[in-house]
Formats: structure tokens, sequence, C-alpha cells
């Protein structure tokens, strides 16, 4: 759980297959620009939303989207 994992290039990780690529999550592509950077997944494992790295965990559009 705590290993250090590749998030882009040929040995990315899957999970950052899934949350990086349309063809894989069906939603958005996007790529990771610095650590942080947050995927909010629904409670039907979907990828719902791709926030900055620069916004905080306690912003207020994450703390919505947790709440609703």
């Amino acid at each position: 759980m705590m290993s250090k994992i590749s998030v882009k290039g040929g040995n990315m990780h899957p999970v950052y297959k899934f949350l990086t690529k349309e063809a894989e999550n069906g939603v958005i592509s996007s790529s990771v620009s610095w650590n942080f950077q947050k995927y909010l997944i629904n409670s039907d494992g979907q990828l719902a939303r791709v926030i900055s790295p620069r916004t905080q965990p306690d912003d207020p559009k994450v703390i919505s989207w947790i709440e609703n």
C-alpha cells in the first residue's frame, strides 16, 4: 500500500491508467501534474471528478462533493 509506483510513462500503475485515460474510466482523460492530484471516485467505483493538486483537501468544492 505504501510502495512507490509509477504514475506516468510505460510503467504506469493500473490504477493510474484507469484514473487518467478516458478509454479506461469512461469520463475524462487527465494527467498527473504534481503530488496530491485528487481523483474523486463515487460509490459505484466510477471516476467522478479530477481536482488540481493545488486545491486543498478541505476546499469547499471537495467537501461539498463528499457530503452530497
